[in-house]
């Protein structure tokens, strides 16, 4: 039964961008493919600021890369643009994948394969580019939110910089119109169905950035409301919440997001010079 529903739920809840069919995978040295535990061939892509050329087979760690998982109907190609945008003002690195079925991955969308495909990517920062998780900042957005919280969450990750949610999933059915009107005990017993991000974020033990549009209609902001309060503990980063929808926040609050972003890097730099554990 739960199989079953997966099968369908999926079907429904991944939206691929259509691909060219005279488009190839790039093969250079900003793009390498690896391989998941699913056996998917993984597209990833590494890039830099504007003037600092990178290249995956002759790399020098940095004292910060960032790991961007990114939304649904998105992929390496439409998300370039902003990438990019990103690594310039962070003057960060910035390392992305495809998830199964999306852009020149291989397999088709799932749950599951963004897990496979966000820790392939993982594998792929700390072995060949040889950052360790103190070094890495994941940045989840809207359906991205579940890999990066599957990442942040993880045993192995404990150490992680810090981790960066912008418009967050809680659970695939509180981004339903009707969750708003479900009381919290039933919503809680559909929380597992699907996206449990709710589930998992109490895991996470590095600090964390949200960030999320009040106007937002695709995953309602009461998402966001719903992890903080899942997490048990103070959160010591203040959410940003903006009147934006689900895809404008970064051009309708450019300078206020940035900053933000820039601000959580530096909160996240310094917590690296303590030996102490991170504690809300």
């Amino acid at each position: 039964m739960e199989f079953m529903l997966h099968m369908m739920t999926d079907k429904m809840l991944f939206k691929p961008p259509p691909r060219e069919k005279d488009w190839k995978c790039p093969h250079d040295c900003r793009n390498i493919r690896v391989r998941a535990m699913s056996g998917d061939e993984i597209h990833c892509q590494l890039i830099g600021p504007w003037d600092k050329p990178v290249d995956m087979h002759n790399y020098k760690e940095t004292e910060i890369l960032l790991m961007y998982l990114h939304g649904n109907n998105e992929d390496i190609a439409s998300s370039l643009s902003y990438r990019q945008w990103l690594a310039n003002h962070t003057s960060a690195n910035v390392l992305t994948c495809d998830y199964p079925g999306y852009g020149f991955s291989t397999g088709d969308p799932s749950e599951e394969g963004m897990h496979h495909a966000a820790m392939a990517m993982l594998d792929l920062a700390t072995t060949k580019l040889d950052q360790s998780p103190s070094q890495i900042i994941v940045l989840g957005k809207s359906i991205g939110s579940t890999p990066a919280i599957g990442l942040a969450s993880h045993s192995y990750c404990v150490n992680l910089r810090g981790l960066i949610l912008v418009s967050p999933v809680a659970s695939g059915v509180r981004c339903l119109s009707i969750s708003s009107r479900l009381p919290e005990y039933l919503l809680n017993n559909l929380d597992s169905l699907i996206l449990p991000n709710i589930k998992h974020i109490h895991s996470v033990r590095c600090p964390i950035q949200f960030i999320h549009g009040l106007d937002d209609q695709i995953v309602p902001c009461n998402n966001t409301r719903s992890l903080i309060s899942a997490m048990n503990k103070k959160v010591c980063v203040e959410p940003l919440f903006v009147k934006a929808g689900h895809n404008n926040i970064e051009s309708e609050h450019t300078s206020t997001f940035l900053n933000v972003i820039q601000d959580f890097i530096e909160l996240c730099r310094q917590r690296q010079s303590f030996s102490v554990p991170y504690e809300y």
